[in-house]
């Protein structure tokens, strides 16, 4: 049974954030990088990064850290969420492509068991 943090709006919101930032990443990977195109993508992953910090803090509130620590996809969002932000800071981004994948199936597996 999933929390009820997981219903209605909220989850259908998180999931199509998930989806936008695949497309987006799915754009990166097509168009030629320019300066601009890159400062682009980069901006979008930063304001994707914070949307996901400000969900697993909003989960991390509203569940209590009981509940939440008993709920192994909050563990995954922790662990999603930390490589994310730690990609922000690292100078060469070779794993933000990785990041956005687990992003996406982290929100597209609830949306299929929710």
């Amino acid at each position: 049974m999933t929390s009820g943090l997981y219903v209605g709006g909220y989850q259908y919101a998180f999931t199509l954030v998930a989806l936008g930032n695949f497309v987006c990443e799915c754009a990166n990977a097509q168009i030629r990088a320019t300066e601009e195109s890159v400062r682009l993508f980069e901006l979008a992953n930063v304001i994707v990064t914070c949307i996901f910090c400000l969900e697993l803090l909003v989960n991390m509130l509203a569940t209590m850290v009981k509940r939440f620590m008993s709920d192994w996809w909050n563990w995954f969002d922790v662990l999603i969420v930390t490589v994310s932000l730690a990609d922000l800071w690292m100078i060469e981004q070779t794993s933000a492509s990785i990041t956005r994948i687990l992003r996406g199936k982290s929100f597209s597996s609830r949306s299929a068991t929710g």
